[in-house]
């Protein structure tokens, strides 16, 4: 069953998601900038977002220095150089890594059907997004999101809304989407 709904501590606004998937490896790399304000009556001292079972390899803000963070194994907490006043937005950045086991699925050809390519897919409901990207999973809260996916250049990606663009890693065999 799901979470129940937690309170806002900020309001988020956005996600700008970079993910590197290496479907051999089964093996999520990635880097999410969160854009986010400070909710109208208080202002923001932290970021607290959902993680789980990720390993964090930085956490900096909107100018790229690094940030003091707490992590638990299901909750990443960012500790802002300074409030942010009320109203005020700020955007904090975060490297991490990760074998998903729920919200993105590495599914190799098999046995019974040696031919059949890999595919790679999400199911982030209820709250499963947490397993493999960096949010606020909650339920009730919205934000807007881009998505910037690397895969071998045999691969084929599909997601809902518009392809901005695609750029080839040609020595490296690699694409990415956007």
């Amino acid at each position: 069953p799901p979470l129940p709904c937690e309170p806002p501590r900020v309001d988020i606004l956005d996600y700008d998601v970079s993910v590197d998937l290496d479907h051999l490896a089964r093996r999520v790399s990635g880097h999410v900038d969160v854009t986010f304000a400070a909710l109208p009556e208080r202002p923001a001292t932290e970021l607290v977002l959902d993680a789980v079972e990720m390993s964090i390899a930085a956490v900096t803000d909107d100018q790229g220095d690094e940030l003091s963070f707490a992590y638990d194994g299901r909750r990443l907490t960012a500790t802002l150089a300074a409030p942010l006043p009320p109203g005020a937005t700020g955007i904090v950045g975060i490297d991490y890594a990760c074998s998903p086991r729920k919200g993105l699925y590495f599914v190799p050809p098999s046995p019974i059907d040696p031919d059949r390519p890999w595919e790679i897919w999400t199911q982030g409901q209820a709250q499963d997004t947490r397993y493999w990207m960096r949010v606020w999973d909650q339920l009730d809260d919205r934000a807007t999101h881009s998505l910037h996916v690397t895969v071998d250049d045999t691969c084929v990606t599909m997601a809902a809304g518009t392809q901005t663009g695609s750029v080839r890693d040609e020595r490296r065999g690699r694409r990415t989407d956007s």
